[in-house]
């Protein structure tokens, strides 16, 4: 079976498969469509991230294409309609990284409400901000959620333990999950009136693009 990767992946990783299998990795075709688009017709299994397209031009190229395996969550780079349609299969490395992108939400949330890139940028400078720069508490704020997947049921559990109020806008979730979370399901005007922390996490899509816009940050005032 030949595997193709077109993006980073760790060289342990690479050498594990090429026990196994006939590895081709040149990042250089995550930029190169051209060549991306001449090439591919001759692998089974294409490795991809976020940056290489793979759109319907690259798959009519793929005929011994069977698997799409994407390191990462998001498939807007993939045409998925045309997998589909043709029986490639496609893989997203769903919830592997979900534990460091919900501790990464709350430690952004931390870092921004106590002001920590200023104070350490001062102190580097030879200053000591005591009082210059104010900071807040998480403690009592509301942390708004656009999706309650994986990722968003992870900050919830996390975020709790800060006595906060946690909402969560999500058409596809009943109250009776949010409830297992300590999470209020609510529409999508009163997340972004009642919210002071916005985390989303939705895939992008026709129907999300560009969903937080000049309208929706007039509710937020």
């Amino acid at each position: 079976m030949k595997i193709l990767i077109t993006e980073f992946m760790e060289t342990k990783s690479v050498e594990i498969l090429k026990t196994n299998f006939d590895i081709t990795f040149d990042q250089e075709l995550s930029k190169n469509h051209k060549k991306l688009k001449d090439s591919i017709n001759k692998f089974d299994v294409l490795i991809v991230r976020n940056k290489t397209q793979v759109n319907q031009e690259i798959l009519e190229n793929a005929t011994s294409l069977k698997f799409i395996g994407r390191l990462g969550v998001g498939l807007d780079n993939i045409d998925i309609e045309y997998c589909k349609n043709n029986n490639i299969h496609v893989q997203p490395a769903t919830g592997m990284n979900a534990d460091s992108v919900a501790e990464f939400v709350l430690n952004s949330s931390l870092s921004l409400l106590k002001n920590t890139p200023l104070m350490h940028q001062e102190t580097v400078l030879g200053n000591w901000p005591r009082t210059s720069i104010s900071s807040r508490e998480l403690k009592d704020k509301t942390i708004g959620l656009l999706g309650f997947g994986l990722i968003a049921k992870k900050v919830s559990l996390l975020a709790n333990v800060f006595n906060v109020k946690i909402i969560a806008h999500d058409p596809f979730i009943g109250q009776n999950i949010g409830d297992k979370f300590n999470t209020n399901l609510v529409s999508k005007n009163e997340l972004y009136e009642f919210a002071d922390i916005i985390s989303i996490h939705l895939p992008l899509t026709d129907s999300t693009k560009n969903l937080l816009n000049y309208n929706v940050f007039k509710k937020m005032l």
